[in-house]
């Protein structure tokens, strides 16, 4: 069998290739690619020696492979990898070859502050989530049933997953993960802080419970998939924190707005400046100095739509 040559393909195309997590994914999009060839196959040489149509059961396993392929496809191109790398490990696959050094052909860097902006919006998602839930887990008079309340733990760790998954993908350097979730600047943990605070009850538990609603199906298949190409979505090395510091952190918030420091209430303090001070004091302790507040941020939602990630969105109940 003939080795496949992309078009576009030359020499200079080794200069830069795919990174080690990158070549995990696109293995499998040659995998995925690969299966449905092979059960194509099967069912045509059924056909070919038998008088009646090949199982039901091997048409299924196509149409599963062929959307296990486009789910793949997706993170990879959120991942940032080029669209043609990604069409030459699928096309691979479909032609029936093996998986024997690829000769990437030559592509283009993806958009990084297209990739930054997606992942930042889906920590934003993340961080107005977590705040609703520290607020309604702290309201005296809201209850949910444990399974609820065990789905809510599940939702957030999903989420948590696939931007850490996106994010090794898209090999975040060490500012880069500073943007993604700046846990250092209290500005932008109170504005969320603040968004859940300011709700009354009735909101709130409306609020909580879409977050808490069951997730789609392809939400936990895309951190599957994550996992399946080699990619750590949960190591000691992830670039979100973990989920304990940013719920502490955004506890912290909270209390901060709550309960303010007594020097809150002089007359010539501005409440603003005031309450941002008290978090950047009881912040300090668990992220350490830099604190910048005069970073701004769009104000978040207060509608009673959440802001969710992207990739994984809420389920409207």
């Amino acid at each position: 069998m003939s080795s496949y040559t992309p078009q576009g393909f030359s020499e200079e195309s080794t200069r830069w290739g795919p990174t080690r997590a990158q070549q995990g994914m696109l293995r499998q999009i040659h995998a995925a690619a690969l299966s449905g060839t092979q059960i194509l196959t099967r069912i045509r040489q059924h056909g070919e020696y038998h008088a009646d149509i090949a199982p039901a059961q091997w048409y299924r396993e196509f149409d599963a492979t062929g959307e296990r392929g486009q789910h793949l496809a997706s993170l990879a191109h959120a991942g940032g990898i080029p669209d043609r790398w990604i069409e030459y490990a699928r096309r691979a696959g479909e032609l029936g070859e093996q998986w024997n050094r690829p000769r990437w052909p030559n592509a283009e860097p993806v958009d990084r502050d297209r990739l930054m902006a997606n992942l930042t919006t889906q920590a934003r998602g993340l961080r107005d989530m977590t705040a609703v839930h520290v607020a309604y887990r702290d309201h005296a008079s809201l209850r949910e049933p444990t399974q609820t309340m065990v789905q809510m733990r599940h939702n957030t760790a999903v989420v948590w997953e696939h931007i850490n998954g996106l994010a090794q993908l898209v090999g975040l350097d060490v500012d880069e993960r500073a943007r993604l979730w700046p846990g250092h600047n209290a500005r932008w943990l109170y504005t969320a802080a603040e968004a859940a605070h300011t709700l009354d009850p009735e909101r709130l538990a409306r609020r909580w419970r879409r977050y808490a609603a069951p997730l789609a199906p392809t939400a936990g298949l895309q951190v599957e998939l994550l996992r399946a190409a080699g990619i750590a979505t949960d190591s000691d090395d992830a670039a979100l924190p973990p989920l304990t510091t940013m719920t502490d952190q955004l506890a912290t918030a909270l209390a901060s707005i709550r309960e303010p420091v007594e020097h809150l209430a002089e007359p010539n303090t501005g409440s603003g400046a005031a309450i941002g001070a008290a978090i950047n004091s009881a912040l300090h302790q668990t992220t350490g100095p830099g604190t910048d507040l005069h970073d701004t941020e769009t104000p978040a939602h207060t509608a009673d739509t959440p802001t969710a990630p992207a990739a994984i969105p809420v389920a409207e109940p």
